[in-house]
């Protein structure tokens, strides 16, 4: 994804760039392309987007949309009135942030 960003940047000299931030992988791609490109972060990257130079960040709190997700499920597949006690997430992209936070939320509800 980092390669992407700096492509992008290059080849198409955008005025503004909307970004997700998953991982550190792309940490060094996003400060470069804040220097000379107004950045904006979506969904992944609430902890990091200022320290990069972006300029704003827009996602859901995620831990708080994993613990309701939970709760929903639980509500939806209750037996006779009584939730599931074992549940499980995994987190398909290890090192995204946002990801981790969502299952984090999640557990925690279980």
């Amino acid at each position: 994804m980092a390669e992407m960003i700096r492509n992008v940047v290059a080849q198409e000299r955008p005025d503004v760039l909307v970004v997700s931030i998953p991982n550190a992988d792309v940490h060094e791609a996003v400060a470069q392309a804040a220097q000379n490109t107004h950045v904006f972060s979506l969904n992944s990257g609430a902890d990091d987007f200022l320290r990069l130079g972006s300029k704003a960040h827009f996602s859901m709190d995620e831990p708080l949309g994993g613990y309701q997700s939970a709760d929903y499920f639980a509500d939806a597949f209750s037996k006779d009135g009584n939730a599931y006690v074992a549940c499980a997430a995994v987190n398909g992209e290890p090192g995204n942030t946002a990801l981790s936070q969502r299952r984090d939320g999640y557990k925690k509800a279980c």
